[in-house]
């Protein structure tokens, strides 16, 4: 119940701000954070790819959005989705931490 309350409330702030016709800057990443935490893992990941779109990532970088939303693919058992989203997390992020990504996908690869 708390998580769709604060769902409610994100998504009345995105509204508000949409009907003055601007962007909702703060709440896609705590709304799809929250999708996530209720269970409702495709409204989360398309809050995400929303956030990087509007670029309201709230200090996130985009290739760390990509990478959480190959991990929910992942929980959600899509895997070609999920190497889609790690690939690319891989194109967008620093040297240090591209090991990480690709031992992920590595781990797909093993998986199909």
């Amino acid at each position: 119940a708390l998580y769709q309350q604060a769902i409610d409330a994100y998504l009345t702030g995105i509204r508000l701000d949409e009907g003055r016709n601007q962007i909702a800057f703060g709440f896609h990443m705590p709304l799809a954070a929250a999708y996530v935490s209720s269970g409702k893992l495709l409204e989360g990941i398309a809050t995400y790819q929303q956030a990087i779109i509007l670029q309201d990532t709230s200090g996130f970088q985009p290739w760390q959005i990509y990478a959480q939303i190959g991990n929910l693919y992942v929980q959600l058992g899509d895997n070609a989705q999920a190497r889609a989203s790690y690939e690319q997390a891989l194109s967008a992020a620093p040297e240090a931490d591209k090991p990480q990504i690709q031992a992920w996908i590595d781990q797909l690869s093993q998986l199909q």
